[in-house]
């Protein structure tokens, strides 16, 4: 009796310390998960940081050329109005911010965009080139 009694508490004692050995392993299992998603998200997070540095490099050189030009534009124009070579740099400058300024606009845009289906990415492309061949028939 006191045999039987003695196996079966040995029972209970390895089927318990099983038991907890199943729940630290699940709980180290857990926390390695829970390390895992905060490292993917961190990632993610870096990522979305790198792609808007670019879209914010252009847009601020846009906003400065675009700037000079307005303000500077009436002037230097007025100074160089029988200097072919002058008007050209002119142009090529307006040219630079407008091609900035799509970049700005085009990165974030595709971003939204390619999430969608297809007839939204062949209207991006067409505004695109719409707007290439604007700016380039603009200078000529």
């Amino acid at each position: 009796m006191k045999k039987i009694k003695r196996e079966k508490r040995g029972e209970q004692e390895r089927k318990e310390a099983h038991k907890s050995a199943i729940d630290v392993t699940y709980e180290n299992e857990k926390k390695e998960n829970k390390l895992q998603s905060e490292n993917a998200q961190k990632m993610r997070e870096e990522k979305l940081k790198n792609r808007w540095r670019f879209a914010d490099l252009f847009a601020f050189c846009s906003l400065l050329l675009s700037a000079l030009l307005f303000a500077l534009g009436p002037l230097v124009r007025f100074l160089l109005q029988g200097n072919e070579t002058g008007q050209m740099t002119l142009n090529i400058l307006n040219s630079v911010a407008h091609y900035c300024l799509l970049a700005a606009i085009a990165f974030p845009a595709w971003y939204f965009v390619r999430k969608k289906n297809g007839f939204w990415v062949i209207v991006y492309i067409f505004i695109i080139v719409v707007y290439i061949l604007g700016t380039v028939m603009g200078t000529i």
